[in-house]
């Protein structure tokens, strides 16, 4: 394909627009209308439903603010879940609208730059792009709102830079338009402020010049400068953010650079065959493995650079569009092929999100060349419309479908392990809702399977000691704590939960030692604290036990059950004042708390104020009749008082 093969001659009849934007906008509905029955999945708990920035006007500000206080410092992509929050709550189907008009809207906004641009078949590549199903990731998980955002001010920053720079080649002496420059400046902006990934937006523009004109001057140049230290800085804080979430956990390997450059070898060619064939589409792919001492593993990244440097060589004859295409998708998948540590690849080292933005430039390339061949060879030609009815219908027919996949975490997870069995994040989350559903036993068969598979995932063996102690299978559960901790010493929740199971086993000083453990953890844990003032109390360490459920109950002053462990400590030392206080306190906050209305009676009993006591226990009785052993002090007391006789 030369150069003319890929930009629209002058004299090349136009699509109508009123027809692509009724096609555009109805296919796309069409092939994701299962997208908005579906609900929440993976992630989007943390980033919607139980993100408690988003309920006040300080979550908001924290947001734009704070770094750290979000996983990913994406402002703009959480401030659309802000306003949504407040507009529809919890209710998934409005995320999924809004998520599906983004990406409507940037399929037509493709289409405008395409035709700017003066490339062949705009049209189709802008529908090819609507309804591939590689994208149905990015359309149909909430989560990933920063994509379909960053994509859509991407577009937009394009546009105004075009228009700035007249590179399609018009008008070329008018004066250059600077107010339109600066609305590039904020719509890059407001990419980088919804994902960082368009931080590739200034090279992406310098190839598109070097396209159309062949060389690039300071004049082209210059204006870029400022959008590359946009870029820098946005990469910068993304590092930054990243680096502290993303940093190595228990059971991780650190991927070494020479690795981490095979794997970006082999992702691109990944990517560039799911395009092709969508099929399998997996939400966590096969981890490979990559060995840098086998000369095979370096095929990949081999074979893409022979490919780059052989268009090189050929675009004299070939011309520079073929080359523009595979670099800006090779450029544009950059920040997304390992070469910085990525969260997720910690599961896989590939995911068909990654692929939403940098997918344009093939997709745009395979329009181009099917568009050449309808115009330029008669068979073609006539073959054309049920062509380009097959290329559409398909990808449509594929996505409608796949959204399915999208519908709920236990479908999710369910289709994951389908066709990546292999897949131990999968395993380990659909144990995790078989587990909440109340099926124990499939849940377990879950975590031993993603334990196989990852013997060193201190989450797997955390949550099967969960499930095991459920069954009361406590001693397996036991085995299992231990192994999380062994793998992952500051797990403060498996410390928390073992110390539980040895308070239950009567092994309070080991629970002592596991709650103490949790306190060095998270340096103020106030159920911790609680907790171990009881197990002190057990283990017959009052004075500790005051002490720490004193600290306790400063942050706990709500909850009854804080007075009550307290006062009841006092009742064991003796302080009978103190006891009845506390009790008391505990009562005061809870009307109904059986409990402390029959410690406060044994507290009075014992302190020998007979009449409050026998009040007491009635009222302890009447709110837990089960408890017939009070009827028999009632009357004890009752008698002892008739006969003025001292209790025994």
């Amino acid at each position: 394909m030369t150069a003319s093969s890929i930009q629209r001659p002058s004299s090349m009849p136009r699509v109508r627009p009123i027809w692509v934007l009724l096609t555009i906008p109805l296919l796309t509905l069409l092939a994701y209308a299962p997208a908005l029955r579906n609900g929440f999945i993976w992630d989007d708990d943390r980033y919607v439903t139980q993100n408690t920035l988003l309920q006040n006007r300080d979550g908001l500000k924290q947001i734009w603010f704070t770094i750290g206080a979000t996983d990913q410092y994406y402002p703009l992509t959480y401030t659309t879940f802000w306003i949504e929050k407040h507009l529809w709550g919890d209710q998934p189907t409005g995320y999924h609208v809004v998520n599906l008009l983004l990406h409507i809207t940037n399929a037509l906004l493709l289409w405008r730059l395409l035709v700017r641009l003066q490339i062949r078949g705009a049209a189709l590549a802008a529908a090819l792009f609507a309804v591939h199903p590689l994208h149905v990731e990015s359309v149909a998980w909430i989560t990933e709102r920063k994509n379909t955002l960053s994509l859509h001010f991407y577009l937009l920053a394009f546009h105004a830079y075009a228009r700035f720079d007249q590179w399609s080649g018009i008008d070329e002496a008018r004066r250059r338009r600077w107010g339109i420059y600066v609305l590039a400046i904020v719509c890059f902006l407001g990419a980088l402020l919804s994902k960082t990934v368009t931080a590739t937006f200034p090279a992406a523009i310098l190839l598109i010049l070097w396209w159309k004109r062949g060389t690039l001057s300071w004049r082209e140049v210059a204006p870029t400068l400022p959008l590359f230290l946009m870029a820098l800085g946005g990469g910068w804080i993304t590092v930054v953010v990243e680096s502290a979430h993303v940093s190595l956990e228990a059971g991780d390997a650190y991927i070494a650079w020479p690795a981490r450059f095979l794997i970006a070898g082999r992702a691109v060619w990944f990517y560039l065959g799911k395009l092709i064939w969508p099929h399998p589409l997996i939400f966590t792919y096969p981890q490979w493995s990559v060995d840098t001492h086998n000369p095979a593993h370096y095929l990949d990244l081999g074979m893409a650079v022979f490919l780059v440097i052989g268009l090189v060589l050929m675009a004299a004859k070939m011309g520079r569009g073929i080359l523009a295409a595979v670099l800006f998708y090779g450029g544009s998948l950059l920040p997304a092929l390992g070469i910085i540590d990525i969260y997720a690849m910690r599961y896989s080292y590939v995911a068909d999100h990654f692929a939403y933005l940098p997918s344009i430039g093939l997709i745009v390339l395979a329009a181009a060349a099917f568009s050449h061949l309808a115009e330029s060879r008669s068979l073609f030609r006539r073959a054309a419309p049920v062509g380009t009815m097959i290329l559409l219908s398909i990808p449509a027919i594929l996505t409608y479908r796949h959204c399915g996949v999208f519908r709920d975490q236990k479908t999710l997870w369910t289709d994951t392990i389908q066709k990546n069995p292999g897949a131990w994040m999968a395993h380990n989350n659909l144990g995790l809702l078989l587990k909440e559903s109340g099926d124990i036993d499939a849940a377990l068969k879950h975590f031993q399977t993603a334990l196989r598979l990852k013997p060193d995932l201190y989450l797997g063996h955390y949550n099967a000691a969960i499930a095991l102690q459920a069954k009361g299978l406590l001693l397996d559960a036991s085995d299992h704590y231990e192994s999380a901790i062994k793998i992952k010493p500051d797990f403060a929740n498996a410390h928390f939960n073992y110390a539980l199971l040895l308070q239950k086993c009567k092994s309070h000083e080991m629970a002592i030692r596991h709650f103490e453990e949790v306190l060095r953890i998270t340096k103020d844990d106030f159920e911790a604290r609680y907790q171990l003032g009881g197990a002190l109390a057990d283990a017959g360490r009052l004075d500790e036990a005051v002490r720490e459920l004193k600290g306790a109950l400063r942050h706990m002053q709500d909850r009854p059950s804080a007075y009550a462990r307290l006062a009841q400590v006092y009742f064991d030392m003796g302080d009978l004042e103190r006891a009845q206080a506390f009790f008391r306190a505990a009562i005061k906050r809870k009307a109904d708390y059986a409990y402390a209305h029959h410690g406060l009676a044994s507290a009075l009993d014992r302190a020998g104020k007979f009449a409050d006591s026998i009040t007491a226990y009635r009222e302890a009785f009447r709110l837990d009749p089960t408890r017939t052993v009070i009827l028999e002090r009632i009357g004890v007391l009752e008698h002892l008082m008739a006969t003025s006789q001292p209790a025994p």
